[in-house]
């Protein structure tokens, strides 16, 4: 009885030795990677000190304002329609003669933002997210050109690439390119990938990226005239139809007019860059050491079952 005692304990160290190991070696998401930075097109404010107000306030005073611009003048531009689009209702305004608009009396919820263009002109930030709420007054800037050639002083670039020799992942290319005639600061660019799609890992030419599940943030920093930065995230589809879907990137950095929006579906090509990331595959060496210590956990689990049952 006592052997049989010290052979569960045995069992029981093992798995619990095991389950330490997974532990450490899976790494943690970092929260703080996703705090909201205070840009001039900060759409995500947070809640009042307290949360909601229990007076007899009302609850629907909250605002969306900022200006249109036409990247193609370098002007704001008057004339031109904004919708809000709460899914439930719709509003529309149109911009002044310096740009301006506004959208009084909000409640709380997510909306979308987008601009009714003249035919020729394309959105920068097209349906722009937006949280509205009490006592806040949300700033979105929203910006458009004419023609085929983006003029932006700092324009982001996405496109899908198959990895050569594994037709099971493909590589997301985005790249910023500091067009202006001075550096940009706080160069960030958040990624957001579609249902079906899975990032496995994570690789900028400068600064670092955070990646999981269906998101990366890449923290470019200060980006000088005339550079450019690339990110490259391996992409892992669930199946063929979620090639179709289109993965959507934002742009933003301090001396912005409007942040800038890329969407881009799969397409074709080929990269040999090696990437790494925070994410454990199982061909990393994190994901070799967990194959075998599951592996070892079980050879021992079949020899103490064994032994068990020749005692009885």
């Amino acid at each position: 009885m006592k052997t049989t005692h010290q052979l569960w304990l045995a069992l029981i160290a093992v798995v619990a030795l095991i389950l330490l190991a997974v532990g450490i070696a899976l790494p943690g998401v970092q929260p703080a990677a996703y705090a909201q930075r205070p840009t001039p097109t900060n759409i995500f404010p947070p809640l009042p000190e307290g949360g909601e107000s229990d007076s007899e306030e009302p609850l629907h005073n909250g605002t969306v304002s900022g200006i249109v611009f036409n990247y193609s003048t370098s002007r704001p531009q008057g004339g031109i329609g904004v919708v809000l689009d709460g899914g439930g209702w719709v509003l529309e305004t149109v911009s002044g003669a310096d740009g301006h608009y506004i959208f009084r009396g909000l409640g709380s919820g997510p909306a979308t933002l987008r601009l009714r263009l003249p035919e020729g002109a394309t959105a920068v930030n097209p349906d722009l997210e937006v949280y509205t709420g009490h006592n806040l007054d949300v700033n979105a800037n929203l910006g458009y050109y004419t023609g085929d050639q983006p003029p932006m002083p700092v324009l982001l670039t996405a496109e899908y690439a198959l990895v050569e020799g594994d037709s099971a992942y493909l590589v997301l290319n985005l790249q910023v390119e500091n067009r202006w005639t001075a550096e940009v600061t706080g160069v960030l660019v958040d990624a957001r990938l579609p249902t079906g799609q899975q990032i496995i890992s994570a690789q900028t030419s400068r600064g670092w990226a955070d990646a999981v599940g269906l998101r990366a943030l890449a923290h470019l920093g200060n980006l000088p005239q005339g550079q450019k930065a690339d990110v490259r995230l391996q992409v892992r589809p669930a199946s063929p139809e979620a090639l179709g879907k289109k993965a959507r990137a934002i742009l933003t950095y301090d001396q912005q007019m409007t942040s800038q929006i890329v969407e881009v579906a799969a397409g074709g090509g080929a990269i040999t860059m090696p990437v790494t990331g925070e994410v454990v595959a199982w061909n990393s060496p994190t994901g070799l050491w967990l194959v075998v210590l599951f592996a070892a956990a079980f050879g021992c689990a079949v020899v103490l079952g064994a032994r068990l049952k020749n005692r009885r």
